[in-house]
């Protein structure tokens, strides 16, 4: 399972202050799941703190598709 990471929080996608390639463990409704950062999600898509998650780690979580937008909390492991 993959997920975007917000751009302000990304770093550049090059270099050694890039978040690309490390694990985040994001929380809702009880559940949890660990994604992989693979890409930045613009800053007109995605505030600082936001992520955008792939549909399977968003169905995980949400149990579907249908919700479209859920409050999370998140964090590096």
């Amino acid at each position: 399972m993959i997920v975007a990471l917000n751009e302000e929080q990304m770093g550049s996608l090059q270099g050694s202050g890039s978040q690309c390639g490390k694990m985040v463990r994001v929380h809702y409704g009880g559940k949890s799941v660990d994604v992989k950062v693979v890409d930045t999600c613009p800053s007109e898509y995605c505030d600082k703190g936001a992520l955008d998650l792939s549909q399977a780690a968003f169905k995980e979580l949400a149990g579907g598709l249908s919700k479209g937008v859920l409050s999370l909390d998140w964090e590096f492991i």
